[in-house]
């Protein structure tokens, strides 16, 4: 049922980009965060324009292997736009899984998961999960694959108590398995020996939470806390895992500004970094890790911080701060992802209607701008190819 309540946490979600909100088409999908089960990629980054922001609609651009970047490359091999709000972006066996979500005629979420090819970006399936014939609702905003062609799923806090917002989801029989609440918004899932680690925040994002979960036993029985008296920054990249399968994660709490590091296997937190001080509870905070898990970079609005991984009660330092080569005003979101070739991404998208969004390539043991690339307008979040 539609409340007042209910629109509000909405319209507050999407604020935080979040969750998802749209409107409709025949063809779909998704959107951002990296996974381990990467396969062969044909493209060195993909980037997303989420939901619709002044005008535009949702959009998917990539830079491909050739070193052409094309521009709503969805839109252009399926031959139609995207007008549902996209959430989660996955790669599995050689095949992208897109996450995406909008709101039916009665204010539920109603959710879809789409498999495209890699190379051409075509469609190949659409799974449905709606919520007058599922009961449930979820705006799928991160997922993780369990094994074969099944996922774990969760989305935005719903007002509705009686709603459900985490799911186990069959593609092979196109239904959910089971579904329970949480009492969090999820922002990410991270896969580690064998678990799910859960990262989201909670009603009002006034806390953060960092919940573990066994693959094999999924369900509000089984969840375990490991955090719940601090708060993770926003920003895409604030929470992910290193070559070693450590897991790292920008927090923040009443005693400061951490950079906490997540021991998998004991589920316990080993150490926590203090932040510069340059970095507020209001700041978006990246990171990115090289491919052997020995440098940290953080990424905070202008500044980019730099610290030993296996090292990390040394002090951090500014490593780099970017000024004209770099346009003022954009909306970054502090997305921060590392390469191959252990550069540095990140986006800069313009706040004004109309602009290009501009991707940056930074190679950190120098400090300089590499190469620069336009993409799609509003265009916030990128996945990298691994």
């Amino acid at each position: 049922m539609f409340t007042t309540n209910k629109l509000f946490a909405y319209a507050a979600s999407a604020a935080l980009l979040f969750s998802l909100v749209a409107c409709d088409d025949d063809k779909a999908e998704s959107v951002y965060p990296d996974t381990e089960d990467n396969t062969e990629s044909h493209f060195e980054f993909i980037t997303i324009n989420p939901y619709s922001m002044y005008g535009d609609l949702p959009s998917i651009s990539c830079l491909t292997n050739d070193g052409e970047m094309v521009s709503d490359i969805y839109a252009q091999a399926n031959s139609t736009t995207i007008s549902k709000n996209l959430g989660d972006i996955m790669m599995h066996e050689d095949k992208l899984y897109l996450n995406k979500s909008e709101l039916n005629n009665r204010w539920y979420l109603d959710s879809y998961i789409e498999i495209i090819d890699p190379v051409t970006f075509v469609s190949e399936k659409v799974y449905e999960f709606l919520y007058d014939e599922t009961q449930v609702e979820l705006s799928l905003y991160s997922s993780a694959i369990i094994s074969d062609a099944r996922l774990f799923s969760a989305g935005s806090l719903s007002s509705d108590e009686t709603v459900n917002n985490a799911a186990i989801i069959s593609l092979a029989e196109n239904k959910i398995e089971s579904s329970f609440r949480l009492d969090f918004s999820v922002r990410k899932v991270i896969k580690a020996e064998g678990k799910l680690f859960v990262a989201g925040n909670d009603v009002g994002y006034s806390r953060s939470k960092i919940a573990v979960f066994d693959e094999n036993n999924i369900s509000k029985e089984s969840m375990r806390i490991i955090s719940d008296d601090t708060n993770i920054f926003s920003g895409n990249s604030s929470i992910l895992k290193d070559a070693k399968g450590r897991i790292w994660a920008a927090t923040y709490k009443s005693t400061g500004y951490f950079l906490m590091c997540i021991d998998p296997k004991t589920e316990k937190i080993v150490s926590e970094t203090p932040l510069p001080s340059v970095i507020s509870s209001l700041s978006s905070v990246g990171i990115a890790i090289d491919k052997k898990a020995e440098n940290i970079y953080i990424r905070c609005g202008r500044a980019f911080f730099h610290v030993d991984a296996n090292k990390p009660e040394t002090p951090f330092d500014i490593s780099y701060e970017y000024t004209s080569e770099i346009v003022n005003g954009g909306l970054s979101f502090a997305d921060l992802k590392m390469n191959n070739d252990n550069k540095l991404i990140f986006i800069n998208s313009i706040s004004n209607k109309g602009e290009a969004s501009e991707v940056f390539e930074l190679d950190p043991s120098n400090w300089t701008i590499t190469n620069k690339y336009q993409t799609a307008i509003n265009s916030l979040y990128i996945y990298v190819a691994q």
